[in-house]
């Protein structure tokens, strides 16, 4: 007795192995048999990909600092293929910027983050989403540092009991962050460069110098930018803080010089115990 034949759907048949051309002629005969248009699939599925590209642009929205794979909550984020697809989607038509880094204490690989364009922002708010002069994440600085000092020099002050206050006690006019003592003493100003020169630091530590702070830590990152996409290199950045105390050691006094410390970012991943 012969099987009755199933017809394929546009989708099955978009996995055949098979060469464009014969793909397309057998597509042709599945819409003629009463099937969707081509058109109104790759419409469909168009659809369906900005619906997902809201998804995930309103969760970094709500949880900025948290790696792509951690964004296991969303409709689609147990498909690791299709998490990756909606994101490269995200940035191609320029809703996101991918940065890739370590914000982790502890042992671990880079992870991926991302950040919102201006146009990602508008996005979400012509879609009700967001709201309009809402920022996304506290603090003046860019995303990439405001990740970085959420996501490592805070914890790390704070796991060795120390008072660590964002953008110090003068709400972004001081240094980006303030250890204070149990007096309100200004203990340590601490100043991230992420992509300012070292003579623009030294504007920000020549400041500090005169607010008080008894001890100041210029931690240094380098990031490599391309258009949409932000990786951090290590080696870059230990040749830029080697840079830092060059210039430092020009412009500044030996009194000043011994107030200060130039430190890279990966320092700050070790956690108090010295786990690696």
């Amino acid at each position: 007795m012969s099987q009755k034949r199933r017809i394929l759907s546009p989708d099955e048949l978009s996995f055949i192995p098979v060469s464009a051309g014969l793909r397309n002629s057998v597509l042709q005969l599945v819409f003629a048999s009463g099937h969707k248009s081509m058109d109104e699939v790759k419409q469909e599925r168009q659809v369906t990909d900005l619906k997902k590209i809201l998804e995930l642009l309103s969760d970094v929205a709500k949880n900025p600092f948290k790696t792509l794979t951690a964004r296991r909550n969303l409709s689609f984020g147990n498909s690791t293929s299709d998490l990756f697809r909606v994101k490269d989607k995200a940035r191609k038509i320029g809703c996101a910027i991918q940065v890739i880094t370590k914000a982790t204490r502890g042992p671990g690989q880079k992870g991926i983050y991302l950040e919102l364009t201006r146009k990602g922002v508008e996005f979400l708010i012509e879609n009700r989403l967001w709201k309009k002069d809402k920022p996304y994440y506290s603090g003046k600085m860019g995303f990439s540092g405001a990740l970085l000092v959420h996501g490592l020099l805070i914890p790390h002050f704070e796991e060795r009991g120390l008072k660590a206050l964002i953008e110090g006690i003068n709400k972004g006019y001081d240094c980006d962050i303030g250890i204070i003592g149990d007096d309100n003493s200004l203990e340590i100003a601490i100043e991230l460069s992420v992509f300012t020169s070292a003579k623009q630091e030294l504007v920000n530590i020549r400041r500090d110098i005169e607010s008080g702070w008894k001890r100041i830590i210029s931690v240094v990152v380098f990031f490599e930018r391309k258009d949409d996409e932000m990786v951090e290199n290590e080696l870059k950045t230990r040749e830029k803080a080697k840079s830092f105390f060059e210039y430092f050691s020009i412009h500044l006094s030996l009194d000043e010089l011994n107030r200060i410390e130039i430190r890279c970012i990966s320092e700050f991943r070790k956690k108090a115990n010295n786990e690696r």
